[in-house]
């Protein structure tokens, strides 16, 4: 049985004691654990955290040299210079600024400004000199309020009169730009400066991101650094030229996962998806980031003739000043389009310019006349959105390229847009509506109207009426896709309503054996299935798999409505033995779980409640949502009363998970089906367990060890079945606090797990998983590896319920539940052990790293969909430790943005609070001294103890880091 969640107490809300200011952690990007899937963990975090303070530094700089741009840089006479003798010079008729901008996450100290006072220096000899003309002027602007000692140095006779300290809370120095806080604060002040621009057509916001583009664009020398009062004029115009005809972005624009670049070195591109997959608004809103050259050209309803001449057209208004209309003697009315779109690219060639040219709707040409428009024009860059259509296999196989598509809204941003419509979800609703609308933005904006205006704002019965199609009004995303969905063949139609049966991706051997339940051959369900490949129905998935476009399930789902019950239960038990096949070459966690959703659907609820009584059929994914079957396998009539007895354990393993008591009624049904009779010393056991947790929880001792004394009266002495008997009353004893008990207790019997899977506990010691993973005999019970973690798991809770610390075991319990395959129990760990590196060794960067690298990964290798409010609420508190508040602050609003239960709600409160109480130092990480000779103090150390380590050495705990920052500095 898994140690219940209740004795992994979240230590991290009650740290207390002292830390020491140091650099901050800066913003990143969210979607970092579904990034991390796709290509991997950063190898070294403290160097990513490096990264993110350098580009953000950078991007503070390029928007002060943007605010002088928009206030004292239009002054008639004034020049402004990027990146030269200093971040920012402002050069006027009488004198010259040299403004150098530093961004700290600490109070600005002498040695911040040290270096940038003997550069003053420097440049204050070349105007004595008059090398350099005008009278100069030193600025240091600056995020941060300075520190008692440069304040003290600010304040004394021998301070430069030529120097000035600009800072969020001094006062501004005329004609230059005030200091900001933050990035945010820096928007919005060049915004507010921005709408005094004589160019109403042009948004603020626009014009400050194409500004601070352009001074990075500067700042590389890409271009010349020269920024001249008699150009901005001519700036601002060429910026609102170049975006006037892009269609304008929604107003609250939410990005799409791993949205692609916009610009690429790529000749062509092919960007596809359904209408409504936001791919125009994810064109427009890119548009106001970049500062390449890019026009758009809506290709609408044109004859294909007509497209070369429109793009010429607006390629000559924008770079070539028109100058292509004369060019040959042609017009772009005539018919020789092609030929001043040849001559137009030819000189933007001469003229250095590259230009990428997006087209819209280009599903409505065809693939001969996009060839052509290519061809013509080799020195620009293309890139074509459309809807899927029958030339894009030609487009794809002529340029040599693959079409690209949106991935659709994160979590994150469904559950933020069901919110808005007030409709809010939980995080289970969330991911059942990214499964029907493929997370396509106008999909779920229909799905949350639909919640609202038919289902009273419940998006759960939403949910429940689309997946059993009862629902009455038609969705956005079914009129689209219906028209799609008509135009392909009976047997591709056929073919997709079964696709939609399976959870997960399949092979393509899969898929075709799956189709063969109702097309003739082998062949026949693949020309399916290409059909489907061409129509952008079929998506690919990581190595060979595929599977349907989430967003057609709903209409592909009508198609299945019309099979007849036993063709639907055939190609149900026939997707059943495919993914039984595939476990034994590969272990796969999504396609075990989609297996136990299955086993319902085929009447095995035989083997599911089988299935129900291993350990490890808790440890993945979220079974409560097969609580409704089992409740019915447990109270059924007719069934066996060995169904029902297990299928009663497992329902009373959930109630008792995470610190929970198992019912009472549910108690004594369980005993009523063993004294029927027909059961054996493993239900007797299976209840004493049960019985146990339900004492400890009550408080009541007596009960505990007389539920005991009965399970000893049918196990034999070093039997599996007398350890799992030891180590459930030690679970009780937690439950009753008797924490010394069960240090006493406990170690015997760790040591026989060791035994039974035979390693010694020195074997642990400085081996990676893989390393550990090697020395275990074959074959191994995973089973065992996972009752040893739970039994070291409950040794360190005891440790640290009488306040002593859990030393190594913790990291070993957290490798053997890796090794077991048990993702609940080991991202349970892995936030204890986050919690140690706060508590025990004031170290945020290690718990951030351990969050990071070891617990936010198994939310999705294990789909436990239940754990993410909790973990990320948790991974929230360790970004504030490491002093990363604006990180921080946005994982908790996204995770506000869900339903839930109302502990999930007071949760994500609580945690709110407590990261503002860190952030306005009310609260403080101390370390904890440990005793002395810690490292020893676990049989198998010893070794370790007997050769010096050196002190940038990998530690021989095996965590990964430096020996000095981890078990050296006990």
């Amino acid at each position: 049985m898994t140690l219940p969640k209740d004795a992994s107490k979240n230590r991290s809300d009650v740290q207390t004691g002292s830390t020491k200011d140091g650099e901050g952690v800066l913003e990143e990007n969210r979607n970092a654990p579904e990034a991390s899937d796709r290509f991997g963990e950063p190898l070294d975090p403290a160097q990513l955290i490096r990264i993110e303070s350098v580009h953000r530094g950078f991007l503070y700089q390029h928007l002060y040299a943007a605010a002088c741009l928009l206030s004292c840089g239009r002054a008639e006479g004034n020049t402004i210079l990027i990146e030269r003798d200093e971040d920012v010079e402002l050069v006027r008729p009488a004198d010259r600024y040299y403004i150098q901008v530093k961004t700290r996450q600490r109070p600005l100290q002498i040695a911040d400004v040290e270096g940038a006072l003997d550069r003053f220096e420097e440049l204050r000899r070349a105007h004595v000199d008059e090398s350099r003309k005008g009278r100069p002027l030193f600025v240091i602007v600056a995020n941060v309020e300075p520190g008692r000692e440069l304040r003290r140095r600010l304040g004394k006779a021998d301070w430069p009169d030529d120097v000035s300290l600009i800072t969020p809370q001094g006062t501004a120095h005329n004609p230059l730009p005030p200091a900001w806080s933050d990035i945010d604060a820096a928007i919005a002040w060049c915004i507010g400066a921005a709408q005094s621009i004589p160019f109403g057509t042009l948004a603020p916001e626009t014009l400050v991101w194409k500004l601070a583009a352009k001074v990075q664009h500067a700042a590389s020398r890409a271009r010349e650094a020269v920024f001249e009062a008699a150009g901005m004029s001519a700036l601002f115009e060429q910026l609102l030229i170049q975006l006037q005809d892009f269609p304008d972005p929604p107003e609250h624009y939410r990005p799409q996962m791993h949205e692609p670049a916009l610009v690429s070195e790529a000749a062509v591109r092919l960007l596809v998806g359904f209408s409504g997959a936001g791919k125009t608004a994810w064109a427009s809103q890119a548009a106001l980031h970049s500062p390449d050259a890019v026009i758009y050209y809506d290709v609408g309803d044109m004859p294909a003739a007509s497209v070369a001449s429109g793009i010429a057209r607006e390629l000559a208004a924008r770079f070539a000043g028109g100058r292509a209309q004369q060019l040959g003697g042609g017009t772009f009315a005539e018919s020789g389009g092609i030929d001043i779109l040849r001559v137009c690219a030819a000189q933007l060639k001469h003229d250095g310019l590259v230009v990428t040219v997006v087209c819209d709707n280009v599903h409505r040409m065809g693939a001969d006349a996009i060839r052509t428009i290519v061809e013509a024009c080799p020195n620009l860059r293309f890139l074509f959105i459309a809807q899927p259509w029958d030339g894009q296999a030609l487009v794809e196989a002529h340029f040599g390229i693959r079409a690209e598509r949106l991935a659709g809204w994160s979590y994150d941003d469904i559950a933020a847009e069901f919110n808005r419509q007030q409709a809010p979800a939980s995080v289970e609703t969330v991911k059942r509506i990214s499964r029907i609308t493929g997370g396509l933005p106008l999909y779920v904006r229909s799905a949350a109207r639909l919640a609202v205006a038919q289902y009273g704002a419940d998006a759960e019965a939403m949910c429940d009426a689309v997946d059993a199609r009862t629902h009455a009004e038609a969705t956005a995303q079914e009129i689209i896709l219906e028209q799609s969905f008509g135009r392909l063949s009976k047997e591709a139609q056929e073919g997709a309503a079964l696709l939609c049966l399976s959870d997960v991706a399949l092979t393509n051997s899969e898929a075709i054996e799956v189709l063969g339940v109702i097309l003739s051959s082998p062949a026949a369900a693949a020309q399916s299935l290409r059909h489907l490949k061409r129509a952008s129905m079929i998506v690919g998935f990581q190595g060979d798999r595929i599977g349907l476009h989430d967003a057609l399930r709903p209409v592909a789902g009508d198609k299945l409505a019309t099979f007849s019950p036993d063709l639907h239960q055939a190609a149900l038990r026939r997707l059943h033995v495919v993914l039984i096949k595939s476990l034994h070459m590969e272990r796969s966690i999504p396609r075990l779980n989609a297996i136990f959703r299955l086993l319902p659907k085929i009447g095995e609820t035989n083997a599911l409640v089988d299935l129900a009584t291993s350990e490890m059929f808790h440890e993945q994914g979220d079974q409560r949502t097969l609580w409704r079957e089992l409740e019915n396998a447990a109270n059924d009539p007719v069934g066996t009363p060995y169904d029902r007895y297990w299928a009663h354990d497992a329902l009373a393993y959930w109630e008792s998970r995470d610190g929970g008591r198992p019912s009472q009624s549910r108690l004594v049904a369980m005993r009523d089906l063993i004294d029927q009779g027909e059961l054996g010393v493993r239900e007797q056991l299976g209840l004493c367990f049960k019985e146990m947790a339900a004492a400890g929880s009550d408080g009541q001792r007596e009960a505990v060890e007389a539920a005991f004394q009965r399970g000893v009266s049918v196990v034999k002495a070093g039997s599996v079945e007398g350890r799992l008997l030891r180590y459930n009353r030690l679970i009780a004893f937690h439950r009753l606090g008797d924490h010394r008990e069960i240090l006493r207790q406990i170690e015997p019997l760790i040591q026989e797990y060791y035994k039974v899977i035979g390693l010694r506990e020195a074997d642990v010691f400085m081996k990676s998983n893989a390393a550990l993973q090697a020395l275990l005999p074959r074959p191994i019970d995973t089973e065992d590896l996972k009752r040893l973690a739970d039994a070291l798991a409950l040794w360190c809770h005891a440790r640290v319920a009488v306040d002593e610390p859990p030393l190594l075991r913790r990291i070993h319990a957290l490798k053997f539940y890796v090794l077991a395959n048990a993702g609940r129990s080991a991202a349970g760990t892995g936030q204890e052990a986050v919690d140690d590196f706060l508590q025990i060794k004031a170290d945020p960067i290690g718990a951030r790293q351990t969050m990071e690298q070891h617990v936010l990964p198994l939310l999705a290798a294990f789909q436990l969909t239940d754990m993410i409010v909790p973990i990320r609420s948790h991974y929230a508190i360790v970004l504030a430790w490491c002093r990363d508040f604006t990180e921080a602050r946005r994982e908790l609003r996204a995770l506000a943005e869900y339903g839930g239960t109302p502990d999930q709600r007071a949760m994500v409160e609580e945690r709110a609070e407590f990261v503002e109480a860190i952030a306005a130092g009310r609260v403080h990480l101390k370390r904890q001294a440990p005793p002395p000779n810690a490292l020893r103090l676990i049989p198998g150390a010893l070794p370790v103890g007997r050769r010096k380590i050196g002190r940038n050495d990998p530690c021989p705990c095996g965590s990964g880091r430096k020996f000095k920052r981890c078990h050296g500095t006990m």
